[in-house]
């Protein structure tokens, strides 16, 4: 069940745009300033599904730590 859930929130990130897979997440308002835009949108390259929801946890796992680094930056 956990896994389903892991799978569901990556896929939340994720939208499909003629054929072809695309990531988008929104920047947290407390780093937009420094990032200057409000959405972080990447092309996956790819029209499989599975490996777009790969790709995309280790897009999550990789804005995770750049993010808590800019917020520690910050503080």
């Amino acid at each position: 069940m956990w896994v389903d859930h892991m799978v569901d929130q990556f896929s939340t990130y994720i939208y499909q745009k003629r054929g072809f897979y695309y990531f988008s997440r929104r920047v947290p308002k407390e780093v937009q300033h420094c990032h200057g835009k409000k959405r972080i949108v990447l092309a996956l390259n790819t029209r499989s599904r599975a490996k777009a929801l790969r790709y995309s946890q280790v897009i999550c796992q990789r804005l995770e730590k750049w993010l808590a680094m800019r917020l520690d930056l910050l503080a």
